[in-house]
């Protein structure tokens, strides 16, 4: 069952994700050592990121009912995780198992490929990811260290496990019970930037890259910005979008984008109930038009042309694009937000946040547009 504080032990399921370059025994030593921690993680499965040859010796010396994993279970009763061949992960490259990372070809295809599985492992939401870093080259090291940092929740932990090499045979997996090898799992914090950035939603519209990702990330810490392509609406580089966010709710957006852009008041009402503003439907109208042309312009006449714009008109628009923006960004949403301000005396504003510059907003309509109607 679920715990409530996102303590990784409690979740129903438990992933343990490894390097394994070409000692397995890595394996074993981790298992080990998260058994023995307080309280402990025991993993329901095993995943394992390695190269041709690595998957080679990891099923001829790790698994069956003679390897050393069912051997570490056994002697210390613990339950045995599910480690089918799907879970063995072999790097591929064009289609082709790598037998081992040698070009900086190779090395780009690790990259993407442990990009991906992290991303592919936490996007369960009922399960927690335990990483360690131990096993492998050191580049696959930063490779998952980093793709974790991208996508880790509060539930997912990242490790290294450490045994004094001087002390122990090629053939050891595991201590016995009577030795007195310490085996010790070293926890490494990392920072968890999913919930902050809006990099996450973007990434999970595809298979993307490592250096796609980077540079998603990059681009969070670069200021705020805002632009319009090709009647799409993009927040520091990220697409926004929803079901809610149609024709209507994008022009809604952009006019209010423009006039935040421009120099221009806020939007006011008197009240909630205040009636219809002419000036404001005029304007609304034009950017419509200038972004759809006439398809669906009609019902958007009859409700606010004669009887002007009014803040119940404008209410589910408003919502509609506070949401996608959410939906899109995560937190970092909160730059780009409608945001309605009431006023001691019943009148009710909206406006774009005062951070947001307006050197900052790139719109295919011209300085002064709305002054010109």
């Amino acid at each position: 069952m679920r715990t409530t504080d996102n303590q990784p032990e409690g979740f129903k399921q438990r992933i343990l994700l490894t390097l394994m370059g070409h000692s397995p025994a890595i394996i074993t030593e981790t298992l080990y050592a998260l058994s023995q921690q307080t309280p402990p993680y025991l993993p329901t499965e095993i995943h394992v990121i390695t190269t041709l040859s690595g998957k080679e010796k990891l099923q001829s010396s790790l698994l069956g009912q003679d390897g050393a994993l069912w051997r570490l279970c056994a002697d210390y009763a613990l339950p045995l995780p599910l480690i089918p061949d799907e879970h063995i992960h072999v790097i591929t490259h064009n289609g082709r198992e790598l037998p081992d990372i040698q070009t900086e070809e190779d090395n780009t295809a690790t990259a993407d490929f442990i990009t991906a599985l992290v991303h592919d492992l936490t996007d369960k939401a009922n399960a927690s990811l335990h990483v360690s870093i131990a096993g492998g080259r050191k580049t696959m090291t930063y490779y998952l260290g980093y793709a974790l940092s991208l996508f880790g929740r509060m539930q997912d932990r990242m490790s290294h496990v450490l045994v004094d090499e001087s002390r122990i045979s090629r053939d050891f997996f595991y201590p016995a019970h009577d030795s007195d090898i310490t085996v010790t799992l070293a926890d490494i914090p990392f920072v968890r930037l999913r919930e902050g950035l809006g990099f996450a939603k973007a990434l999970s519209e595809g298979r993307y890259t490592f250096n796609r990702a980077v540079a998603l990330v990059q681009q969070q810490f670069s200021g705020e910005s805002v632009a319009l392509v090709n009647n799409q609406l993009y927040a520091n580089h990220i697409k926004v979008e929803h079901t809610k966010f149609k024709a209507t709710s994008l022009a809604v957006y952009v006019w209010l984008l423009l006039r935040h852009r421009d120099g221009m008041s806020d939007i006011r009402y008197k009240s909630k109930d205040d009636s219809g503003n002419l000036s404001y439907s005029k304007e609304l109208m034009a950017v419509y038009r200038q972004l759809h042309g006439e398809k669906g312009i009609n019902k958007m006449e009859n409700a606010i042309e004669d009887t002007g714009l009014t803040a119940d008109y404008l209410r589910p628009h408003i919502t509609a694009c506070n949401t996608a923006l959410e939906h899109s960004l995560n937190r970092a949403a909160i730059h780009y937000l409608i945001q309605r301000t009431d006023g001691g005396n019943g009148d009710i504003t909206y406006h774009l946040p005062v951070t947001l510059a307006s050197e900052n907003i790139h719109l295919p309509l011209p300085v002064d547009f709305l002054a010109s109607l």
